[in-house]
């Protein structure tokens, strides 16, 4: 599958029987980072058969010895075994992270991460921007000014 249409949207939904937001289908059709990111690879998922992947195994699963609720839709990870959802009951999700603990042993919180998913985006552009001006560029073409745009909105 991969890359997001309206099509891969909608197989998506099928397969996890799940209606996915409207912000969260808007931000999908027009994703905002380069395939082979860090961003589209960890934060926010780039790829569908990695969501359908996911969803699936903490479905079946459960996190840190608890069930997964099936409202609970995994848009990403942090790369450590956190990882980050939405909350299918509301039209304008907040996202949230479910970190796992390891005393006591199976055991997991939640915490909000942002507001929206536009907030979120943003948050991991920001942090990838940072990321960027720490590295050192020896390249010309990593000597230019990098402009994001919000294409999402």
């Amino acid at each position: 599958m991969g890359r997001f249409n309206e099509n891969v949207i909608a197989k998506i939904e099928q397969d996890l029987q799940v209606k996915l937001p409207d912000s969260y289908k808007r931000i999908l059709l027009k994703y905002p980072f380069p395939p082979e990111s860090d961003a589209a690879y960890y934060d926010f998922y780039g790829d569908s058969e990695v969501i359908l992947e996911d969803n699936k195994y903490y479905r079946d699963n459960g996190f840190s010895g608890h069930p997964w609720l099936p409202h609970h839709f995994i848009i990403g990870n942090d790369g450590t075994g956190d990882i980050f959802f939405i909350d299918l009951t509301h039209d304008d999700p907040k996202v949230f992270k479910a970190h796992q603990n390891s005393v006591p042993e199976k055991s997991f919180v939640t915490r909000e991460e942002a507001e929206s998913l536009y907030q979120f985006i943003q948050q991991i552009q920001e942090r990838t921007e940072e990321f960027e001006e720490e590295e050192p560029t020896d390249l010309e073409e990593n000597k230019k000014p990098k402009k994001r745009e919000n294409s999402w909105e």
